[in-house]
């Protein structure tokens, strides 16, 4: 039974430990990073567009984040979710989600949106969102507000959470903002080396190949049933 380290914040860890267990890995979970709200913007664009023609989630998180946020009467006429985990958030939101594409990335829903001219799209997302999203929006003729309503941000025991997790064979790792601060953790707490990672896609596997360290397997499609899928056993 492989020992897997879980980096992901604490409030994301639950879904990638039970897929972890249930494939005969034996998880452990250290935080590398931690979720914060972002400041609310001076004019707020949920009341500014409160019937977008596409509500475009990209991650749960953003769909937390939206809690007493959303405005009397918000009503867009589709919503789109990355995975079932965020169209489960979409849904406890009291959302009808029209559409969860099979890939897992903002470009993917973009895509299965299809020619989005003269439609207005309300994007919530995290700050640190990859580019590829906004590309494919301007891509899709698209009107679209991006809001942040959430970001990212080292854990502030990272290093410490890393020591007590003590030897393990593999680390997961699901987004760059994770790779950079599990890589300086591990830098600072040598004592157990540097095991290999899997990542659950390709901009998570350029991000750890950036930071030199030793990607062993990657998520296909991206994910974490791929991840899991993706580990050796």
């Amino acid at each position: 039974m492989s020992r897997v380290l879980v980096t992901r914040a604490a409030d994301d860890a639950e879904a990638l430990v039970v897929l972890l267990a249930e494939a005969g890995h034996q998880p452990v979970v250290a935080p590398m990073v931690a979720r914060e709200p972002a400041p609310p913007p001076r004019q707020d664009p949920f009341a500014k567009v409160p019937e977008p023609d596409v509500l475009l989630l990209t991650s749960a998180a953003a769909a937390v984040a939206l809690t007493d946020r959303l405005p009397p009467g918000f009503a867009p006429r589709r919503v789109c979710c990355v995975g079932p985990a965020t169209a489960q958030a979409a849904a406890d939101l009291g959302l009808d989600v029209d559409e969860v594409p099979e890939g897992r990335t903002g470009a993917d829903a973009v895509r299965l949106l299809g020619d989005l001219r003269g439609q207005r799209v309300l994007w919530p997302r995290a700050e640190e969102a990859t580019a590829a999203t906004t590309r494919a929006l301007i891509a899709s003729g698209a009107t679209f507000v991006d809001v942040v309503v959430y970001r990212t941000v080292p854990h502030p025991g990272a290093a410490a959470l890393l020591a007590a997790a003590g030897p393990v064979d593999l680390v997961t790792l699901t987004a760059p903002s994770i790779a950079r601060t599990y890589a300086a953790a591990r830098a600072a707490t040598p004592a157990h080396g540097t095991p290999p990672v899997g990542t659950i896609g390709p901009t998570t596997t350029a991000a750890c190949e950036a930071l030199g360290l030793e990607v062993l397997a990657e998520a296909v499609p991206p994910g974490l049933e791929g991840l899991v899928a993706a580990l050796p056993r």
